[in-house]
């Protein structure tokens, strides 16, 4: 029995030797697939109408056209500008209801946004994030 086992633990040290011996140590040469990059969320979104987030001069010159309307509008200007990059997507998609879907995606924090004052956004968002 001993013997038996010496030499199954043999062979099986022979073949783990074998194996480590025909491995191929060289790099693969196949070309990999690129990884798309991850997209950064100041990147415009192609195909969809969302323009870059405004940064300087620009995000100043929206944040004050949405304060001129109602400065409810910019009391969280991180949610204003979404809600404003969201609403290009409709503007230049040629949505049916533009001033219902900014009234709708300017309505927050329990402060309601007439159909004038969605008129007078998407005036606002022509004139800064989403230019025809």
């Amino acid at each position: 029995m001993r013997r038996h086992l010496t030499t199954t633990a043999g062979l099986a040290l022979a073949a783990l030797t074998l194996t480590a011996c025909g491995a191929d140590n060289t790099p693969d040469t196949k070309p990999q697939p690129e990884t798309p990059a991850a997209s950064s969320p100041t990147q415009p979104d192609p195909g969809t109408g969302i323009p870059p987030e405004p940064t300087g001069a620009a995000r100043d010159a929206y944040l004050a056209a949405l304060e001129a309307i109602d400065p409810q509008l910019v009391a969280d200007a991180d949610k204003a500008i979404d809600a404003g990059r969201n609403q290009c997507s409709s503007l230049n998609g040629g949505g049916t209801d533009p001033a219902g879907t900014a009234a709708a995606r300017f309505s927050m924090g329990g402060n309601q946004v007439s159909e004038q004052q969605a008129k007078a956004i998407n005036q606002a968002l022509r004139q800064t994030l989403c230019p025809k």
